[in-house]
């Protein structure tokens, strides 16, 4: 068994990682690097010449940097099965399209027409942390919550005695999103979100100035994609009373993600699940006496085309909510695993570096690769082939 990370390791985009034996060749995530303007450094490493061969992909959810080079390992070839949640699968299509003039460029059909190229199945959440058998690939996996975004999903493989975790992204410590703990006696490699380091701040500054804005009379501005930060900021602010009963405008993209979120309960924490329901009571369609604004940066912009140039300057936005794994949350997963090697992804090579000092302080055996690179696992025991 072989991994190869194509993308996603030493950057923060394009996570995709190739996971081989004698049997299967499979896709953990098949994302864009979002900033990247040639095709060599927007998509992961091969893409194109390993499509055909690519038995299945295992989607951890919507967002781009995992999901948006999908339509264009289709157009070179792949025709396999794509393994996601129900929420993933039905969201995935609205990534692409918002971000079609940057997939169009590779591709030779329009970016809707892709979702419909390839065989999806829907992981039922009333199987998780079991595991299932691929006979054919000789294989089996598990998944489970991984507390990042709404279909979020950690995975596990097993093959030929050895077993490799990959959290995608994923919050265990999410005050919303309920984190599902992997069930197995022996894990060999675990592949980390280590977006944030060993970062350690105050993950909930953003309620206090809120709070502080609204008393001052400003308006409130959560201005960014509703699956992720902006949907769990909201949940948030009206479980800590923030909103006090005021009036929310919700954009068409967040009344639909809104929507979504009334019908998904079982990703959501008990204690939060009828926060939506009041947040929804009390949304109205238009935004200008409204003190607080949940928008898309897209509708944000074109609100201030069409109706007021100098919105921003009376809006606070909301600083830095977390989304991904403060250090304590990586070492809790990483000692429930006792794997033989962690690998850190999803972050740069200093945040990368600094990470994989601090769990050897912890005792635990890490690397930071980088995309290129290979681990060759071997049971309970793994050589580093980098080339």
């Amino acid at each position: 068994m072989k991994i190869k990370f194509l993308g996603g390791a030493g950057e923060s985009n394009r996570s995709c990682f190739l996971l081989e034996t004698d049997q299967a060749r499979i896709l953990i995530d098949c994302g864009i690097n979002k900033e990247a303007d040639t095709e060599f450094y927007q998509y992961p490493l091969d893409l194109k010449e390993i499509a055909a061969d690519i038995d299945a992909v295992f989607l951890t959810h919507c967002h781009i940097d995992h999901c948006g080079a999908i339509p264009y390992l289709i157009e070179h070839g792949f025709q396999g099965l794509i393994y996601t949640s129900s929420p993933t699968k039905c969201l995935v299509p609205s990534f692409w399209l918002e971000w079609e003039n940057t997939l169009k460029k590779e591709l030779s059909h329009s970016i809707t027409e892709y979702d419909k190229k390839v065989e999806w199945v829907e992981l039922p959440m009333n199987s998780h942390s079991t595991w299932h058998d691929l006979p054919h690939l000789n294989l089996s996996f598990q998944y489970g919550r991984a507390g990042h975004t709404l279909g979020s999903l950690w995975f596990m493989f097993s093959a030929v005695n050895r077993t490799v975790f990959f959290s995608g992204d994923y919050q265990v410590a999410s005050p919303q999103l309920t984190f599902d703990y992997p069930q197995a006696e022996c894990v060999d490699v675990a592949v980390m979100d280590g977006a944030y380091g060993r970062r350690l701040r105050d993950p909930f500054l953003f309620v206090k100035l809120g709070m502080d804005a609204l008393t001052t009379g400003r308006k409130l501005g959560i201005i960014t994609q509703p699956h992720g930060k902006g949907l769990s900021m909201l949940v948030e602010l009206e479980k800590k009373s923030v909103f006090a009963g005021r009036d929310i405008y919700l954009s068409p993209a967040y009344k639909e993600a809104m929507s979504q979120y009334l019908n998904e309960g079982e990703w959501w924490k008990k204690e939060v699940q009828n926060v939506g329901e009041l947040l929804w009571k009390r949304h109205v369609s238009q935004w200008e006496d409204t003190p607080i604004i949940a928008a898309t940066e897209k509708e944000f912009v074109e609100m201030k085309r069409m109706y007021d140039a100098q919105l921003t300057r009376r809006i606070l936005f909301l600083p830095f909510y977390p989304v991904h794994p403060f250090y304590e949350e990586t070492l809790s997963v990483v000692e429930h695993l006792q794997p033989s090697l962690t690998c850190v992804v999803h972050a740069n090579r200093k945040i990368s570096r600094s990470l994989v000092r601090q769990m050897e302080r912890d005792n635990q055996r890490a690397i930071a690769p980088v995309a290129g690179d290979q681990v060759e696992v071997v049971s309970k025991q793994v050589n580093n082939n980098y080339k």
